[in-house]
């Protein structure tokens, strides 16, 4: 093994095979499996879509606040005012 690498943050998977009938979306894997993890600094580098240090996180969709104001007012809001960000952790 070549020591001189960094490691990257770890997570449980987003995207996995399943390991048994009852088991999949291993934990601990490198980056969540949505990013790549650069060796000479230890950062992920995340998929489009994906943030965290462990590309653990969704990047949530900014859009106009459709909920609680009327439409057309242009004001913006995360998930467009109609849910909340989560990362895989919060949802397990």
């Amino acid at each position: 093994r070549d020591c001189s690498q960094m490691v990257c943050p770890s997570s449980s998977a987003w995207v996995d095979f399943p390991t048994d009938n009852a088991t999949a979306h291993a934990e601990f894997t490198e980056c969540s499996n949505m990013g790549v993890c650069d060796r000479t600094t230890g950062i992920c580098n995340c998929r489009s879509g994906f943030e965290g240090p462990a590309c653990d996180t969704m990047i949530c969709p900014i859009g106009e606040l459709t909920s609680s104001i009327p439409e057309g007012t242009g004001i913006m809001g995360v998930c467009s005012g109609n849910g909340r960000c989560m990362s895989l952790r919060d949802v397990t």
